[in-house]
């Protein structure tokens, strides 16, 4: 398996796995203040048990507080948003972006409409006044376009986008529902979790397919994910 750096700059770093099932070779990581985090060896899904999973069209029914439903079905940026609720700017821990050919294991299963060789690149979304970890994302890019994209690849994707003024259609496929120990462990806190995947459209093309996990600490800002 082919590793790529999220910043030419870096050396490959040392990883110590803590639990079964996670990755427990050599990465190359965007920062270097992430290099104690568990990573995991595919992005990490909540079936552990999954307790709901359906369409965004099914979800507008699910018993989710209003604003939770608005925040998981809006087709804005998660990173703007995150920005909005927490008054503070949102840093990036880009855990790694991993050349995984042309395989379809492994990832939600309309990432098959990303061109391959694909790189799947796993991040966390941090509150950059507490360092608190608020959402994973996992997402898939063509290996030959991604560079073109995601210029500086330690930035959110929304910012990137935004400084080259990237048009996107974004369409949300699925929204998920479960636990995970792996995703405990990744957010520091207890499940179950809400999480959603989506594709961004560009000029009628797909251009990525992202997965995103939502902590459970966002109900400080958005309130209980449950209708009262």
């Amino acid at each position: 398996m082919t590793f790529v750096t999220c910043r030419s700059d870096l050396k490959f770093l040392g990883f110590k796995s803590l639990r079964l099932g996670l990755q427990k070779t050599k990465i190359l990581r965007c920062n270097a203040n992430v290099q104690n985090l568990e990573y995991p060896a595919n992005y990490i899904k909540l079936n552990q048990p999954k307790l709901w999973n359906g369409s965004a069209v099914e979800a507008e029914s699910e018993n989710l507080a209003p604003v939770w439903k608005t925040f998981i079905l809006s087709d804005g940026s998660v990173t703007r948003h995150l920005q909005l609720l927490t008054g503070s700017k949102i840093d990036v821990d880009c855990l790694e972006m991993t050349n995984i050919g042309h395989a379809i294991e492994d990832m939600p299963s309309q990432a098959s409409q990303i061109e391959g060789p694909r790189v799947r690149r796993q991040v966390l979304l941090r509150s950059g006044t507490d360092n608190i970890p608020l959402v994973y994302a996992c997402s898939w890019w063509n290996a030959s376009q991604i560079d073109k994209y995601l210029k500086d690849k330690a930035k959110p994707i929304w910012a990137s986008l935004s400084e080259g003024h990237i048009e996107l259609y974004r369409e949300v496929l699925e929204v998920h529902h479960g636990h995970s120990r792996d995703m405990e462990a990744m957010l520091g806190m207890k499940g179950p979790f809400w999480g959603r995947h989506y594709i961004f459209w560009h000029k009628q093309q797909p251009l990525t397919l992202i997965y995103e996990v939502f902590s459970p600490h966002l109900e400080e800002y958005l309130g209980p994910t449950k209708r009262l």
